[in-house]
């Protein structure tokens, strides 16, 4: 009699230790099948993964031991301490710590202003802001130092403004938050942009304030400093 397959359900938890990353996947799902001929494990029933400062949740996840890839086929969840962003399926290529997705990104952003803020970003961080994209690339190789990259029919929002773009690229490791291939912003008004108790006496530039406003250009990047 030969097994080809195992099926374990309860608390489980695993460890995955890639080839050439140092970087542990630990997993915990109250169900597991293994494949001996397909070399592959299943995991499924309240999948929880923490890498770093990330929880990774789904229903269901295959990993090849062959190619050290783990594929969440139904949909996959990523929650951080100010954001949480949803996929219809995804790629964790283990040894690269990368996370790969194609279809339906959403981000949900939402953080607190700190008093040493500016009135400008005070003003940003009164709404959340969401994110759609048709793909993301996670990188979290260097810890908790994230570089994220939305790709295809970007679009930035909140109530008053929006950002739409090809690409755009969210650098923690170097600081370096940018759009490219063709990105036009739109926006209710200017003067949220202005500080708080600032008087403008000029009529003509009062009114252009107080319009609408689009901007086009083939780059942008934003400055946290």
């Amino acid at each position: 009699t030969h097994i080809k397959s195992i099926l374990v359900t309860g608390n489980i938890s695993a460890s995955i230790y890639p080839t050439t990353s140092s970087k542990q996947i630990n997993i915990n799902s109250f169900g597991f099948r293994y494949n001996h001929q397909k070399k592959q494990s299943t995991f499924f029933d309240g999948i929880n993964i923490n890498v770093d400062n990330k929880v990774l949740t789904a229903p269901t996840l295959d990993y090849s031991t062959t190619d050290e890839i783990a594929f969440f086929p139904k949909s996959l969840t990523i929650t951080e301490k100010n954001s949480t962003t949803t996929m219809t399926n995804a790629l964790l290529k283990i040894n690269d710590s990368k996370i790969i997705a194609t279809n339906n990104i959403k981000t949900i952003y939402q953080k607190k202003s700190q008093p040493s803020d500016s009135e400008q970003i005070k003003n940003l961080l009164k709404n959340q802001t969401e994110i759609t994209a048709q793909k993301i690339s996670v990188d979290f190789s260097n810890d908790n130092d994230t570089i994220i990259q939305y790709n295809t029919n970007v679009l930035i929002a909140q109530p008053d403004k929006t950002l739409r773009s090809g690409q755009l690229t969210l650098n923690f490791k170097d600081d370096i938050y940018e759009v490219n291939e063709g990105t036009k912003l739109n926006f209710d008004s200017l003067q949220w942009s202005l500080k708080k108790n600032r008087t403008i006496k000029n009529k003509s530039i009062k009114e252009m304030l107080n319009k609408k406003t689009s901007i086009e250009s083939q780059q942008a990047s934003f400055d946290p400093a």
